[in-house]
């Protein structure tokens, strides 16, 4: 398997470039490498709803934009409740839908109706267990939102508030592990990257099954006709490098291949290999519950600390020890020298079967004692 062939070793808000044209283009087929490719209900379908007045103008106001498959929601239908997170695009709520518990994500910043109107376009087209859940699109009060599963907390909110004292349970971490590796490899196979993979990005249920989210830097990306077996990458490029529009992602975790800086410009990088580098220093932080790079700022760690080759150390607790080599893979300096997510998940599919074997062998002796 490609995972194991190179095993070398070595939450914050996301940073920002001046708006860029975005354009996606495939790499040489020296470059050449693989990228990893939903249920249709049987009952009688009723016509779709029409638009409200409102919701229909704010629609037509954004363009072409606009056309996408994204169901909406009446109004009516949606009951707001109490504010759980704010930021500068808006705001996210719990709120209840035809006795549904549900998460309303809320544009308070009308320039940014354009986001989520793209990212509601994407999550319309995403079905896996291991992805947050999309109900629609709807307005309240006067504000665009989407109306999406509520999920309990993020990874991040179970690595960082978790009692210190104690390890989370080895067949927990593997898990969650699994679980976001099987969203990346869904958003892979179906040519979408993600660009801001990161502990608060993957969200956790009542059972504690992790599910990808915040799709609002996802792009698609596309192979070459001539050239399906070639790498494909998603550029943005700007003439200089401030905290304007264009978000790539939370510096830290960015890729050290993504930002290339000369003097006369900046380019922005992506592809498949860039969100598989960033879910390794997920993993990390699973397994160590520290943040990545901790003490250096995120630009340093983009532009200087990465691209040098320095990683965190990678010391995985007992139990957690068959990370250690798919976190190195992942981390790989080389992108050309990483795993599939498709790899990834296989990997860790394994870990998960051990991990519930060693716990029944445990309970089979337990129970033979006199």
């Amino acid at each position: 398997m490609r995972l194991f062939r190179h095993l070398t070793s070595p939450t914050p808000t996301p940073t920002s470039l001046p708006t860029p044209s975005i354009t996606t283009a495939s790499a040489a087929s020296s470059d050449a490498q693989t990228p990893l490719s939903s249920e249709a209900a049987t009952l009688p379908q009723k016509p779709a709803a029409l638009p409200t007045p409102d919701l229909q103008r704010t629609r037509d106001s954004l363009g072409a934009l606009t056309e996408s498959s994204a169901p909406e929601i009446p109004t009516s239908d949606i009951r707001l409740g109490r504010e759980l997170q704010r930021g500068g695009m808006g705001a996210v709520h719990t709120g209840s839908w035809f006795g549904t518990a549900v998460a309303v994500k809320v544009v308070l910043n009308r320039s940014r109706q354009e986001a989520l109107l793209r990212e509601a376009a994407l999550l319309a087209s995403l079905r896996h267990p291991c992805i947050c859940q999309f109900f629609g699109i709807s307005l309240v009060d006067g504000h665009l939102a989407v109306v999406m599963e509520l999920l309990e907390r993020s990874l991040h909110e179970l690595i960082a508030y978790e009692s210190r004292s104690t390890l989370l349970p080895v067949r927990l971490s593997l898990r969650v592990a699994h679980e976001t590796a099987q969203g990346i490899a869904y958003l892979h196979r179906n040519l979408m990257l993600h660009r801001d993979i990161k502990p608060s990005n993957v969200m956790l249920d009542q059972l504690q099954h992790a599910k990808v989210c915040d799709f609002g830097l996802s792009r698609p990306f596309t192979i070459s006709k001539d050239d399906p077996g070639g790498k494909a990458f998603l550029e943005l490029t700007s003439s200089k490098f401030d905290s304007s529009s264009c978000a790539i992602g939370t510096l830290r975790y960015v890729a050290p291949e993504v930002l290339q800086c000369t003097e006369e410009q900046v380019m922005v990088r992506f592809n498949e290999f860039s969100d598989v580098y960033s879910f390794g220093l997920l993993l990390w932080e699973l397994a160590h519950r520290q943040t990545p790079f901790a003490g250096i700022d995120g630009l340093q760690v983009a532009l200087v600390v990465a691209p040098s080759g320095e990683r965190p150390l990678l010391q995985p607790p007992v139990g957690l020890e068959g990370l250690e080599p798919i976190i190195a893979a992942c981390w790989h300096r080389d992108p050309d020298h990483r795993p599939t997510m498709l790899a990834c998940m296989e990997r860790l599919s394994a870990l998960v079967s051990i991990s519930y074997e060693q716990l029944s062998i445990a309970y089979v002796h337990s129970n033979e004692q006199p």
